[in-house]
């Protein structure tokens, strides 16, 4: 029996209804990126208005202000969230965030430390991670496949997060306005997985953190407290080898923070966390937001007795 082989004109007609289809996924990935401020800026004058605004309305309220990367922006509650859910508590919590090596970068091109004098925040929390490692972005530093394959890689993904927003109704957010997250992400399907791939990262050196321990000393020089705190991994995660090996090679830096600056350094103790709390293997879901904000919370507090 002869094996019928379609003509090259219909190999060309599907060869060019499959770029068009890529030509409006395109469009529409650039179009989102143009109108989803998350995807392309960090908001960073709208989260200090939005705190300065905060600070006057309420002098009394214990204040305190978080600063971290996109771990804290998912992971921290709005202040309006934290009203709602804990109407009894005086404590003003905000966050500052960005993303890559925020703590660093805030410091030295942003003049976070200036903005801070000028807000007087009783307590300042940063991210663990942000005061003791670095992420890779220099090209150079991580070894690409041949460019036709990441182009290929990057279309992938592309095509994912399409279908990803339009499967579970990816809505537009007020995440500038409010400095929080995009409200659609706790719309989207909460999976037990490890399918993400982490970027590389370093222990910062103590020479290279010469500008952020100054900054840090004029904040306490002001009266202002600081304190390091940890940002919940996955159970699964928080028990591996790779994590163990992790936090054992930065416990140096983290001890000099202290014998310096004299930074506790509060360690997640909350409930146990999992990956169906998590957007990825690092986001926090709305399912693992609340439980982490109510343990920081309570940490706060006994800051606040003692």
């Amino acid at each position: 029996m002869a094996t019928h082989t379609p003509p090259l004109k219909v190999w060309i007609w599907v060869a060019c209804i499959f770029l068009a289809i890529q030509g409006i996924v395109y469009l529409l990935f650039t179009n989102m990126q143009k109108h989803e401020p998350y995807l392309v800026e960090n908001p960073f004058d709208d989260q200090i208005e939005q705190i300065r605004g905060a600070f006057e309305q309420n002098e009394s309220a214990f204040k305190v202000v978080i600063i971290g990367s996109s771990f804290v922006a998912h992971g921290v509650a709005c202040p309006t969230e934290i009203q709602a859910l804990f109407p009894d508590k005086n404590i003003q919590l905000h966050k500052i965030w960005n993303f890559g090596n925020p703590l660093q970068d805030l410091i030295e091109q942003r003049n976070l430390i200036e903005l801070l004098l000028e807000l007087k925040p009783d307590l300042v929390c940063i991210q663990t991670a942000a005061a003791v490692l670095t992420v890779y972005y220099d090209k150079k530093e991580i070894p690409l496949a041949h460019p036709t394959v990441e182009w290929i890689k990057n279309l992938a993904a592309t095509n994912r997060l399409i279908s990803r927003r339009i499967a579970f109704q990816m809505k537009q957010t007020n995440f500038q306005k409010e400095g929080c997250y995009p409200r659609g992400i706790d719309e989207r399907k909460r999976l037990d997985t490890l399918n993400f791939i982490p970027r590389r990262k370093s222990i910062l050196k103590r020479e290279e953190l010469e500008v952020v321990f100054q900054g840090l000393g004029q904040l306490q020089a002001a009266g202002i407290e600081l304190t390091l705190v940890d940002m919940p991994n996955p159970q699964q995660v928080q028990e591996s080898t790779a994590q163990k090996k992790l936090e054992t090679a930065y416990a140096p830096l983290l001890h000099t923070y202290e014998q310096e600056l004299g930074m506790e350094h509060w360690v997640y103790t909350g409930q146990a966390l999992h990956f169906r709390d998590f957007i990825d293997a690092r986001h926090l879901h709305k399912s693992g937001r609340i439980p982490y904000t109510k343990w920081l919370l309570k940490k706060i507090e006994q800051k606040i007795k003692n």
